[in-house]
């Protein structure tokens, strides 16, 4: 069920062709301070949202262009990393936009209807989380932590 408000399958293509050409290589970029700091502000005011089902190919430019395309409001992203435990067949994007209102609009958007990406891949998105500060658990999607015990003697153990 598409919306009216929705891009085709073509102007996501060409939109995505756009970007390709802008950017020739992939961007595997892992979070900077600056960038880290911003999405905390940003998910602090409702402006992050954590876009799924991306093809794992895809690069942030890319992932700016099918904002663009399909709800015509610029945004800032970054592909997240992937991980040893990520699946190989899906990615993720954080995307920053300028309003909490806009953030809301695409989520909203998303849910009820649907932006078939190319390869059949419906976009999912929700409300984002920054990864959390050093030293406390991550709730960051594909970010496990684990508490390691060191024990003394082997009594302990058993």
């Amino acid at each position: 069920m598409a919306s009216a408000n929705l891009p085709s399958p073509l102007e996501l293509a060409r939109a995505r062709n756009l970007a390709s050409i802008a950017s020739s290589c992939l961007d595997i970029i892992l979070f900077d301070a600056s960038f880290e700091d911003e999405m905390r502000h940003a998910h602090g005011q409702g402006r992050l949202v954590l876009l799924q089902n991306l093809d794992p190919s895809y690069n942030s430019d890319q992932v700016k262009a099918i904002i663009y395309e399909a709800f015509r409001i610029t945004c800032k992203a970054k592909v997240v990393p992937r991980t040893a435990i990520s699946s190989p067949h899906s990615g993720q994007a954080i995307v920053i936009l300028k309003s909490r209102e806009e953030a809301e609009m695409v989520i909203d958007k998303l849910e009820k209807g649907c932006l078939m990406l190319p390869r059949g891949r419906p976009l999912i998105a929700s409300p984002g989380e920054p990864p959390s500060s050093p030293g406390k658990p991550s709730t960051f999607p594909g970010h496990l932590t684990m508490e390691l015990k060191h024990h003394t003697n082997r009594e302990e153990i058993i």
